[in-house]
């Protein structure tokens, strides 16, 4: 009888070590499982910088989930000395003075914020202008956003947009030359040069005569007088032809493309200053590269159609 007892505590004992240990592996599991997620709980999220020339250039980051991520977005526009030194590196500068602060509100797809100046002098004229549209820009690329209403200091302000309501419904865009208005009776070209430091593409709309996609590629090839900005091709490669069949524009290179190809990220930035250039116009869908009158393929990275073409690492 002994013997039996013995041999059933001993088995009992045995069980509880197994479940145990059998806990002990499912709460590691549960570790291992919940950090990878908490890395990917991340939110792409289009931030508005400007560039050495003031003009207002989009870039997509990552940033961690939270509530009210909205503000957290207009805090990265703040300027910072330790955040700015990385940003200036890659010709980004925040348009947001030190020492401002944000409350944001958004009720029925209306944003209202209010920049809090707390004794910080907010820029005049024309770079108020563009501060604000990067504030309301990033603002209006939350699908919670259809405008933007601006206040400073608790105070309404009359924001400079073409809307009578004082409110911002669209994205504010670079009008060239820098200040001028944009007009209903005159074309514009959606242009896209590359930064002075080379890493970023900044969107331009310059008025010209005929929107056509030689005019297009034309209008790439002279960059923004009086900037810094440069053409998506270099000078060393020529452009042999450009044409149209059908909805898809072919244009060919000379062979020293072949050189610039090599990088990849100086291939993806050219491939989507041309793509987004030419395909602003309503009769084009597609863009195709030749290279001395060769088929290009370029690297299916580099093709992703749907990946932005300013990404902030």
């Amino acid at each position: 009888m002994k013997n039996k007892l013995w041999m059933l505590f001993a088995i009992l004992l045995v069980l509880a070590f197994i479940m145990t240990g059998c806990r002990k592996n499912v709460l590691q599991e549960a570790v291992e499982i919940s950090e990878p997620v908490s890395q990917y709980n991340m939110r792409q999220t289009m931030l508005y910088f400007l560039d050495e020339n003031d003009y207002i250039l989009p870039v997509q980051a990552e940033l961690p989930w939270e509530d009210g991520i909205g503000k957290a977005a207009l805090n990265m526009l703040i300027d910072n000395d330790e955040k700015d030194v990385k940003l200036s590196s890659m010709g980004l500068f925040p348009p947001v003075p030190s020492g401002v602060t944000f409350d944001l509100d958004i009720q029925d797809h209306i944003a209202t914020v209010d920049i809090q100046t707390n004794g910080s002098e907010l820029p005049k004229g024309i770079k108020q202008k563009k501060m604000l549209a990067c504030i309301c820009n990033t603002l209006l690329c939350f699908e919670s956003v259809n405008s933007v209403r601006v206040r400073i200091d608790g105070v309404d302000y009359d924001t400079v947009t073409n809307q009578e309501s004082g409110e911002y419904t669209e994205t504010v865009t670079n009008i060239e030359p820098i200040g001028s208005d944009e007009s209903e009776t005159v074309e514009y070209a959606n242009l896209y040069f590359i930064s002075a430091t080379g890493d970023f593409l900044v969107p331009v709309k310059r008025m010209v005569g005929v929107l056509t996609p030689v005019n297009i590629v034309n209008q790439l090839l002279t960059p923004s007088i009086g900037t810094t900005l440069s053409s998506p091709l270099p000078p060393t490669v020529d452009v042999l032809s450009v044409t149209v069949d059908g909805s898809t524009v072919v244009i060919d290179l000379s062979k020293e493309f072949e050189q610039v190809a090599e990088d990849a990220t100086q291939e993806k930035l050219v491939l989507a200053a041309f793509n987004n250039s030419l395909c602003s116009l309503a009769t084009v869908e597609q863009v195709k590269l030749l290279i001395d009158g060769k088929e290009y393929n370029p690297v299916v990275e580099t093709m992703a159609g749907n990946s932005f073409y300013n990404i902030l690492d």
